[in-house]
C-alpha cells in the first residue's frame, strides 16, 4: 500500500462536503491513533483516498476525520493512501459520495448539502446522474435540488441537452453562474450559531466557551437559515468569516483571541484545560498563603523557640506537593526550604503555613480561613 506524508496533502482545499466534521469522532480517532503510535503499532485505520494532480499536489477525497485526527496529534509518520490521478474537482466529486457505506455515516443534513453542492457544481446533470455521484436516491435529489438549477437545461445520458424550462418562464441562473455559486458554497464550512466551538478549537483559558452567535454579534456576517433533521429552524454562518471577524483588531487587541491556530484532539484539550485550571488556582492560593504568612508573622513573636525535632517530624508527615506549595508561597527554592527544615530553623509562622498547606491545596484558602483559622 502506498503511503503519503501529511505535509504533502492540501488540507485546506475545499473538498469537504459534510455540514461539518464531527469533533467527537476526530477526538476518538486521535486517541486511537496516539495509543497505536505510542505502542509502536502501524496506522490503525483504513487507507485514505487522495487525488494527485499534474503539479504533484494532493487533495483529500476520503478520510477527512482520519487525517484531522493525525493533524491533531502532530502525527509524523506516512499515512497509507490510495492515490488516484486527478485534481481538486476529482477529489471533490469523490468526496460527495464518500462515507455512504463506511466510516462516519452521513447525516440527512450532510446528504442534502452534498446534493446541493453537486447540483450547483454540475447544474446540467440529471437527477439520476447527481444521485449516482452522491450515492443517494433519485427522488432525494429531485426533492432537494436547489431552486436555481431546477429549470436549467439538462444533459441526458445520450449527451444531448434537454430544455426543462416551461414555456415563457426564464431560467433562474446560467450554468456559469451556478458554477460560481458552487465554488463559494463548497469553500464555506458553516457552523450552527447556537452551538459553541469545541474545547479543542479554543485555548484552555477560555471558560466558559461562548456560542458562535455571541461572537459575531453586530458583525453583519450573513446568516443562513435551514431546517435541520429534527424539523427545527436553525441558523448557520461561515466559520472562516467568524474567525476573521474575531481576529480583527479593536484598540490594538483582537475582538476575541480565543481561537487556536488549529484544532487539537478533545482529550488533549480537556487535559490541557484541567492543567491550566490547576496552575491558575495554585497561583491564586500561593498569593493568599504568602499574604497570610505576612499577617500572622506581624502578630507572632518570631523568637519563640520551636524544638528542632518537632519541626523535622512535622515536615515528615506533610506531602511533598504541600512542601513545594509552601516553598513557592515563600519565594524560595525547594532545595533551600528542605535545608531549612533539616536544620530546624523554621520560624513559627512558617511551620503554621506548612501545616495548613495541604488543606489549602485540597479545599482552597477561603475554606481554610473560614473553618480552620
Amino acid at each position: 500500500m502506498p503511503t503519503i506524508n501529511l505535509a504533502k496533502i492540501d488540507l485546506n482545499a475545499s473538498t469537504q462536503t459534510r455540514v461539518a466534521t464531527d469533533a467527537q469522532v476526530i477526538s476518538d480517532y486521535s486517541l486511537t491513533l496516539e495509543m497505536a503510535d505510542q505502542a509502536g503499532q502501524p496506522w490503525p485505520f483504513p487507507a485514505v483516498t487522495v487525488f494527485e494532480d499534474s503539479n504533484g499536489d494532493y487533495y483529500i477525497g476520503d478520510g477527512f476525520h482520519r487525517l484531522s485526527a493525525a493533524v491533531a496529534i502532530d502525527y509524523d509518520k506516512a499515512v497509507p493512501a490510495e492515490i488516484r490521478a486527478g485534481g481538486v474537482k476529482d477529489a471533490f466529486r469523490h468526496a460527495l459520495g464518500a462515507n455512504a457505506d463506511h466510516g462516519k455515516r452521513r447525516t440527512a443534513a450532510d446528504v442534502r448539502r452534498q446534493i446541493s453542492m453537486a447540483c450547483l457544481e454540475w447544474p446540467m446533470y440529471s437527477d439520476r446522474t447527481i444521485a449516482e455521484i452522491v450515492k443517494t436516491s433519485q427522488k432525494n435529489v429531485s426533492n432537494n435540488r436547489p431552486a436555481e438549477t431546477k429549470n436549467l437545461p439538462r444533459l441526458g445520458q445520450d449527451g444531448k441537452e434537454y430544455n426543462l424550462t416551461p414555456l415563457n418562464q426564464p431560467t433562474t441562473a446560467s450554468p456559469k453562474e451556478s458554477s460560481a455559486v458552487a465554488e463559494s458554497t463548497r469553500a464555506a464550512l458553516t457552523v450552527e450559531l447556537d452551538n459553541c466551538p469545541t474545547a479543542g478549537e479554543v485555548y484552555p483559558w477560555v471558560d466558559p466557551i461562548p456560542t458562535y452567535r455571541s461572537l459575531i454579534e453586530n458583525s453583519g456576517i450573513k446568516k443562513i437559515s435551514e431546517i435541520n433533521a429534527d424539523g427545527e429552524l436553525v441558523e448557520h454562518a461561515q466559520l472562516d468569516l467568524i474567525r476573521e471577524w474575531c481576529k480583527m483588531l479593536v484598540d490594538g487587541e483582537p475582538r476575541w483571541p480565543g481561537f487556536r491556530p488549529k484544532p487539537i484532539s478533545m482529550e488533549h484539550a480537556i487535559r490541557e484545560r484541567e492543567k491550566y485550571k490547576r496552575e491558575q488556582r495554585q497561583k491564586s492560593e500561593t498569593k493568599k498563603l504568602h499574604q497570610l504568612r505576612e499577617e500572622i508573622g506581624n502578630s507572632y513573636d518570631k523568637s519563640i523557640p520551636f524544638a528542632h525535632t518537632l519541626i523535622k517530624q512535622t515536615a515528615k508527615s506533610i506531602p511533598r506537593d504541600s512542601i513545594e506549595f509552601t516553598a513557592a508561597s515563600l519565594g524560595v527554592s525547594l532545595d533551600t526550604y528542605y535545608a531549612r527544615i533539616s536544620a530546624g530553623t523554621l520560624p513559627p509562622v512558617e511551620l503554621l503555613i506548612l501545616l495548613i498547606s495541604t488543606e489549602v491545596l485540597e479545599y482552597g484558602f477561603d475554606w481554610v480561613k473560614e473553618n480552620c483559622l
